[in-house]
């Protein structure tokens, strides 16, 4: 195992070590109930690189009705050719086009399941399929009590529980099902503290700090423990 405090740091990561090292105290604090849920990381401790920047990524602010929760089980069962045809307006279309062009259409089938199940409709979807997605679809429905999960939030969640950089995972884009649900369940019992009207304020606030404590991570991980060169 390595942990930031035992690894043999190369000199020009050294400053991001160092910060790495208390946020994830401030981040071991705020578990410990000895800080307050929400931001724990400013732009001043970490680079520009590693922060959601408001001006690309603006806050979702989303609701969704009951009447709108059959259209959103039908999206979840389409192929790609019907979302295409569902597009009517010049928005729709722009954007079905641009997820097309990036080939991701197939998320929004995800997203609106996510959706769909935190309001207790249930509809037949495999558990395994896009878990990042159907998180995504819940924390749109439910900003106030479903975080957001990606390869950032939870590599910066298996550090601080594991306290381990070796950890293959950290590498890796992809996650299981099975890491989303421990981290929204940890989540949950740290946002309970929150007052209810706070809440999706403060969630905003940590979903971006584990964000950009996830991603200088991973930067981190990748200098200090360059690929093995083969022969």
């Amino acid at each position: 195992m390595l942990s930031l405090t035992s690894i043999d740091c190369p000199k020009d990561q050294q400053n991001l070590r160092n910060a790495l090292v208390r946020l994830y105290k401030r981040l071991d604090e705020i578990t410990k109930g000895l800080s307050p849920f929400g931001s724990f990381v400013s732009k001043d401790d970490l680079a520009k690189k590693f922060h959601l920047e408001v001006k690309t990524y603006p806050r979702l602010k989303m609701e969704f009705l009951p009447e709108d929760l059959e259209a959103l089980a039908g999206y979840a069962g389409m192929d790609r050719n019907d979302l295409l045809a569902c597009a009517t307006t010049p928005l729709e279309r722009l954007m079905v086009a641009t997820l097309w062009k990036q080939n991701d259409l197939g998320k929004i089938g995800h997203i609106a399941a996510g959706i769909v199940e935190s309001n207790g409709v249930s509809i037949p979807s495999p558990k395994t399929q896009a878990p990042v997605f159907k998180q995504f679809g819940r924390h749109l429905s439910q900003p106030e009590s479903q975080p957001i999960a990606d390869q950032h939030s939870l590599r910066a969640f298996r550090y601080l529980i594991d306290q381990d950089l070796s950890d293959k995972r950290h590498k890796q884009d992809s996650v299981k099902t099975e890491e989303v649900e421990r981290y929204v369940e940890w989540v949950q019992r740290l946002i309970r503290v929150v007052p209810r009207d706070n809440r999706a304020d403060q969630m905003y606030e940590f979903d971006r700090s584990m964000f950009a404590l996830g991603k200088a991570t991973k930067f981190f991980i990748e200098a200090a423990l360059p690929p093995e060169k083969k022969n």
